[in-house]
């Protein structure tokens, strides 16, 4: 077996002992509220972009509202600081908990302190306050009955060669407080996606390729999309078990064709030509390119984005497939026979399913400015009790921008700040009707197929 093909077995064989084989399914209920909770990683966003706008598209009657509550820099005691007024205010059903990359204090892993007494205690006390407040989180979460969801921290890339500082032992550390959320998962019956050892894997794989490529950023703390992309698919995979597929499996001369996820009628054949209406009951997933080379590791399209065609004993040649008289594609009888994946090719549903997708990515490109006002109050500015800034914080800010020395990002956040808080009611309005228009743009359409001999 060739190095590439063993370690990819070796992640999917991870995929089973990290999902479903440990915890039942978690389909998020029609009309919940989801808050995913965390810190920089979370706040980015994106792999909550995957998570909602996959289930806008394969779950498009289930109106599901996950909220970002993500705060860069954040630490265990950030979470409990703000849990009433950031998260318990949202009205959860669901709290999906990441944490630790910060917890951990990554620069006392810095190799200057190899062999300081001082620093490995210090280490050892980061993780005991990590332990200690993340289970003051859980436990609070769960007598308040939220439902939980615990994800394991993603990864610190300690292995790559990509030319920065190694903090050489934080992906170990992480490691210990994965344990940690194991620990409270097995105490609370509660679920957990491992992005840990997936990422950790993933990223074994890809080096063994090539030594400076990385699941995560260059600063090896921040996932690039295909890290992303990774974690939204093992959160997909370890909550939602076996997802419904659309089906369609026909003869020429056979009244009954097998169909599973969608409506079927209007079916004619001749000798050289086969017509029929279908309307899906979900869209199929489209993958942002940006994200698209996680696919040569992750099984997606496979478990998650399949939507097959197979039709038998077709006279030999070559077939033009027709959707909406538009060109799918040509295919000979023996590729119908094997079945021919809808969801890969362009056609009238992956371009609507497309266009749900880039609404989700406006929708996340809004909430970035709800979370900034939200970063700003918790780790810039003064914070009150009930979430709100003192007027003061927002007069000082405007005396710094007064100051022309002020410069480059710290001048680019204030202006954001002060402009989106001014605003701050209406970002939450427009929110709202953001994803009012979601799910009404997201329901499939009937969809008229001509298969025709060339």
């Amino acid at each position: 077996m060739h190095k590439r093909s063993f370690l990819l077995s070796g992640i999917l064989a991870t995929l089973s002992l990290t999902g479903l084989a440990q915890q039942s399914p978690v389909l998020f209920p029609d009309k919940s509220t989801v808050c995913f909770v965390g810190n920089s990683i979370t706040q980015n966003g994106e792999y909550i972009h995957y998570i909602r706008s996959y289930y806008a598209t394969r779950f498009p009657a289930r109106q599901v509202k996950m909220f970002n509550c993500g705060i860069s820099g954040d630490v265990t005691g950030g979470i409990l600081a703000r849990m009433q007024p950031d998260i318990m205010s949202r009205k959860p059903d669901y709290a999906v908990i990441m944490i630790g990359m910060n917890d951990v204090n990554r620069p006392l892993y810095d190799a200057k302190f190899n062999g300081n007494d001082s620093a490995q205690k210090k280490k050892a006390e980061a993780l005991a306050t990590y332990k200690a407040n993340l289970t003051k989180i859980v436990s609070y979460l769960v007598e308040h009955k939220v439902k939980v969801i615990l994800q394991k921290p993603s990864i610190y890339d300690q292995t790559g060669k990509l030319g920065t500082n190694n903090l050489f032992g934080v992906n170990d550390a992480l490691k210990t407080c994965a344990g940690y959320m194991q620990e409270l998962a097995t105490k609370y019956k509660l679920p957990v996606v491992d992005y840990w050892t997936i990422m950790t894997n993933v990223n074994k794989a890809m080096q063994a390729k090539d030594s400076t490529a990385t699941i995560v950023g260059k600063d090896r703390v921040h996932p690039a999309s295909p890290g992303h992309f990774t974690m939204g698919y093992q959160f997909l995979h370890t909550t939602l078990g076996k997802v419904p597929a659309v089906s369609i499996k026909l003869a020429p001369g056979v009244k009954k064709p097998e169909v599973t996820g969608a409506t079927f009628t209007e079916f004619s054949y001749g000798s050289n030509h086969i017509g029929f209406t279908y309307k899906p009951a979900f869209l199929p997933y489209f993958v942002n390119p940006a994200a698209a080379s996680a696919l040569e590791y992750i099984p997606f399209t496979k478990e998650l984005n399949t939507e097959l065609l197979q039709i038998t004993h077709m006279p030999a040649g070559n077939y033009a497939l027709m959707m909406n008289n538009v060109m799918a594609g040509e295919f000979t009888a023996e590729d119908f026979k094997k079945g021919i994946d809808l969801a890969s090719l362009n056609t009238p549903e992956t371009e609507q399913a497309k266009k749900v997708v880039e609404y989700c990515e406006a929708i996340r490109k809004h909430e970035s400015d709800m979370r900034q006002v939200r970063h700003m109050e918790y780790r810039v500015l003064s914070k009150l009790p009930n979430g709100n800034i003192p007027d003061s914080g927002i007069a000082i800010l405007k005396r710094k921008l007064a100051d022309t020395a002020v410069k480059g990002n710290d001048r680019i956040n204030y202006e954001r700040y002060l402009k989106n808080k001014a605003h701050e009611t209406g970002l939450y309005k427009e929110f709202d009707a953001m994803y009012k228009k979601l799910y009404s743009i997201n329901k499939p359409e009937a969809i008229r197929v001509r298969i025709q001999k060339m």
